[in-house]
């Protein structure tokens, strides 16, 4: 799958196309083929570093979007109802 990641905190010039593996869901994940996304200002803080400047790099900085669940790992709660869904911020999380 393709993949915008930031390779530093230096803002759009840092953005890099890459290609990466396509991920396996682990226990209660489920893996979303994204069909549509936005980026907001969330999104630009990150890639200038303002955001948060701790982040571990590579990072794929991406704040709402929407998809196809298409993987399910043991013990998420999508089971066998395969609907779209929409992501949100979780303070949290890492990458992608």
């Amino acid at each position: 799958m393709k993949a915008w990641e930031i390779q530093a905190l230096e803002g759009l010039d840092a953005l890099t196309l890459t290609q990466r593996n396509e991920p396996q869901p682990k226990f209660g994940q489920v893996l979303i083929k994204m069909q549509a996304a936005s980026l907001n200002y969330r999104d630009l803080l990150t890639v200038k570093g303002a955001y948060n400047s701790k982040q571990q790099l590579p990072l794929v900085s991406l704040s709402d979007g929407v998809g196809e669940v298409v993987g399910v790992g043991e013990g998420a709660c999508a089971g066998k109802n395969r609907r779209s869904r929409c992501g949100y911020i979780h303070a949290n999380l890492g990458s992608g």
